[in-house]
């Protein structure tokens, strides 16, 4: 038995006897954060130990306040009176196994927003108890954009490009022996839906011929994307022409010739790709693409307009 102290107005003590209550329990969940992809769906489960039924039982999930409810059974029936607004329409109370004190919580259409701790509450006959339990949302974003932007200190800048990650993405180059190189800049920018896109450029010398690689990585999923750019400094730039001469000479020929696969920039004298592989030739620029090699050709005279 236990018991409860009273003290009345008159400075009386009392003793209260409570008895024990024979459905005391204790609240269990995974010891391992539980994974989850943005736009999917995740299970969160929990249990009572010993095993008993569930059905006449106070069930919560919520976050870091017992007031942001997640989801909420009571009285045999979902409550949705008191759930707040970015959970409505996207939780599921799953009770197969509530005669045996087993419950999960169904989440779908996964965010970012989503990530972080969540506590499974049970209440019965006044006490109650919870365990915590962590949801690890991630999101692998898309492959790697690289372009090849502009002349800079003696080189090329290349810049890469990758959106739709969560949490924020390692971003890093690599040469063809796969040694990470050094980047002149990067940046991580938040979206709108709550994921990450990454930036950064890198400049190539002319003195040597490279393939470089544009890595991005989900340190939580351990997963990564790629794409690699090969570029070849020709003769034909150290005589009469100009890297931007030259850029602007592919970026008139590409708008006559229409090919989709190597995106050119609007302004300046850039030039972008969506391809894996792009190189210049005596006279010519190769875009790659999935179907075979497309050329185009580059003369003094496009060069000049």
């Amino acid at each position: 038995h236990g018991y409860m102290v009273l003290i009345s107005n008159t400075g009386c003590v009392f003793l209260r006897v409570l008895p024990v209550n024979s459905s005391q329990f204790t609240v269990t969940g995974p010891d391992h954060p539980i994974p989850a992809s943005v736009g999917g769906e995740a299970v969160l489960p929990c249990r009572l130990s010993p095993r008993m039924s569930a059905e006449k039982m106070e069930v919560r999930w919520f976050r870091s306040r017992f007031s942001t409810i997640v989801h909420v059974y009571l009285d045999g029936q979902d409550q949705y009176g008191d759930q707040i607004p970015e959970y409505r329409g996207r939780t599921k109370f799953l009770k197969d196994d509530i005669a045996n004190g087993s419950v999960s919580l169904g989440i779908r259409d996964i965010r970012p927003s989503d990530d972080g701790q969540y506590k499974c509450f049970f209440e019965s006959g006044g006490f109650y108890e919870e365990a915590l339990l962590e949801l690890q949302v991630a999101a692998l974003g898309s492959s790697p954009a690289i372009s090849v932007e502009e002349h800079q200190d003696g080189g090329i800048r290349v810049a890469c490009r990758s959106s739709g990650w969560y949490p924020e993405p390692k971003m890093l180059w690599r040469d063809l022996q796969g040694e990470v190189l050094p980047s002149a800049s990067e940046k991580i920018s938040p979206e709108a839906d709550g994921l990450f896109q990454t930036d950064s450029t890198i400049v190539i010398r002319a003195e040597s011929n490279q393939k470089v690689t544009c890595c991005v990585r989900n340190p939580r999923l351990n997963q990564e994307r790629e794409s690699e750019i090969s570029i070849q400094y020709p003769s034909i730039i150290s005589s009469h022409w100009g890297w931007e001469r030259i850029l602007f000479a592919l970026q008139c020929s590409e708008e006559e010739a229409g090919i989709a696969s190597c995106q050119f920039k609007n302004g300046g004298c850039g030039l972008g790709f969506l391809g894996p592989v792009l190189w210049l030739e005596e006279g010519s620029a190769v875009c790659k693409q999935s179907q075979g090699l497309s050329t185009v050709a580059v003369s003094s005279q496009q060069a000049g307009g």
